[in-house]
């Protein structure tokens, strides 16, 4: 949980301390507080006349898809020396887990920079690093563009982000970009599923270049090619990878102060990951 420095509203006076996993608000002051996915926060002494609480998910969606993956190379791991051919619906879910798991992670984290930049003209921890003008640039495409916020894929908000703070942006023929987009269309292939789709060629054509990128599922599985040799436990950690190194080079390009693998590496569970 990171609490909001006093002096950077000049609207809001902040009470809050605590360390990660929850604050302690005291005091009848107007207070916000920023919290993670985990945090909670309580009142003492009369609690605060008026409290505010940011919550960030994104890096939760982030750990969520590589628990998922881990289990999926675990149970594929076991399937393999078992030497079964039969599909496993806990090995596909936790495949489909980690792939719809890491496109929120993309989605959420992004949304969550240009909010922050929106509301609080005066910055947040997590905008630390971007000037001014970049942060009053974010907050007019947000809340002023002349496309809804909601209408922006999630490759152009990563994009104008950098355009914003007059950062270079990702070459949309290269890597990294060309595997983010391969993922979000497997994602969003997934979400709007429909039993007629997989037959054509563009779908065909993005099965395959996953299975390039990521490997296939080492079961003797036959056909069809999706869902049975797409979703695996390479798919799985490729779309945790994916997303993970896409944003470590996004937030170096930009600067900013503030590293997600900091809030993954503080998760407070035994289950830990390499970030």
């Amino acid at each position: 949980m990171v609490p909001e420095d006093a002096d950077e509203l000049a609207d809001t006076h902040t009470d809050a301390a605590g360390a990660s996993g929850g604050a302690v608000v005291t005091g009848s002051a107007e207070v916000e507080v920023y919290l993670l996915g985990w945090d909670a926060v309580s009142f003492n002494g009369g609690g605060a006349k008026g409290a505010f609480a940011r919550v960030y998910m994104a890096v939760h969606s982030l750990w969520s898809a590589k628990r998922s993956a881990q289990m999926c190379s675990e149970r594929e791991d076991a399937l393999v020396v078992e030497g079964t051919a039969r599909l496993d619906p806990a090995h596909r879910a936790d495949a489909i887990n980690a792939v719809v798991s890491a496109v929120m992670f993309l989605e959420g984290f992004v949304n969550e920079l240009f909010s922050d930049a929106a509301d609080k003209p005066h910055g947040t921890p997590r905008t630390r690093g971007l000037s001014q003008t970049a942060r009053e640039q974010m907050r007019e495409l947000w809340k002023g563009g002349a496309v809804p916020s909601d209408r922006i894929s999630v490759i152009h908000k990563y994009q104008l982000a950098l355009l914003c703070a007059g950062k270079r942006s990702f070459d949309p023929g290269c890597s990294p970009l060309q595997d983010v987009a391969a993922l979000i269309q497997l994602r969003n292939y997934l979400i709007h599923y429909n039993s007629e789709s997989p037959n054509t060629v563009d779908l065909q054509r993005v099965f395959i270049g996953v299975m390039q990128r990521a490997g296939e599922n080492r079961q003797s599985v036959g056909p069809p090619l999706f869902p049975n040799k797409v979703l695996g436990a390479g798919c799985a950690s490729w779309a945790c990878d994916t997303a993970a190194r896409f944003v470590i080079e996004w937030q170096d390009r930009l600067g900013l102060e503030h590293d997600y693998r900091s809030e993954l590496e503080a998760y407070p569970v035994d289950c830990r990951f390499n970030v």
